[in-house]
């Protein structure tokens, strides 16, 4: 097999893994999307999960109208005792900030649902919100999102490994079947 050749043969086999890749991790991420309001786990009355997001505003600093962050569920008290002028209500202009979804409930209560990424994990938390108060309802944590890319990358792999040996199984048993026409010709 010439060098030309060869050289084909991995950029083919580079380009159906990068393929397969592009198409697997939406795939996972989709299937992934579409279940997550059958995992999430109800929160039991009272109870804050450690893990939980929630979307805490203060008064704005240089000029902005407010300051926005998510804290968890296990460092909420000590940061709404430090920063005593809190809301849990998410302004318009801060809900393009993160992912979120925000139904207005009553006139001042809202209904949130809110994606967020830790260190190993990603995690959603639905809850409703009110100036001063949270109420966690539904909590739901998966593996970090770069899980699922590393997984479209190995499968994507492994599907381009095992499709290269067939290709070149099949190139070398159609050379052996030329090469025995040939042989086998009548007119030696």
């Amino acid at each position: 097999m010439s060098l030309l050749r060869k050289l084909g043969a991995v950029m083919a086999c580079g380009a159906t893994w990068l393929t397969l890749t592009a198409v697997i991790e939406p795939a996972l991420s989709l299937v992934w999307g579409g279940l997550e309001h059958h995992f999430k786990e109800p929160v039991k009355s009272g109870e804050m999960p450690y893990y939980f997001p929630i979307i805490v505003v203060t008064p704005g600093t240089d000029g902005q109208k407010y300051q926005s962050r998510i804290i968890w569920g296990s460092r909420l008290r000590n940061y709404t005792e430090e920063h005593p002028e809190y809301s849990f209500l998410v302004p318009d202009e801060v809900r393009t900030k993160y992912r979120v979804r925000v139904r207005q409930t009553g006139e001042h209560t809202q209904y949130v649902e809110l994606k967020a990424s830790g260190r190993h994990s990603a995690v959603m938390a639905w809850y409703e919100a009110t100036d001063k108060e949270i109420h966690p309802e539904y909590f739901l944590s998966s593996p970090h999102p770069m899980v699922y890319q590393l997984a479209a990358l190995i499968l994507a792999f492994l599907i381009t490994v095992v499709l290269a040996i067939m290709l070149f199984r099949r190139r070398r048993i159609q050379r052996r079947a030329d090469l025995l026409k040939f042989t086998a010709s009548p007119f030696k």
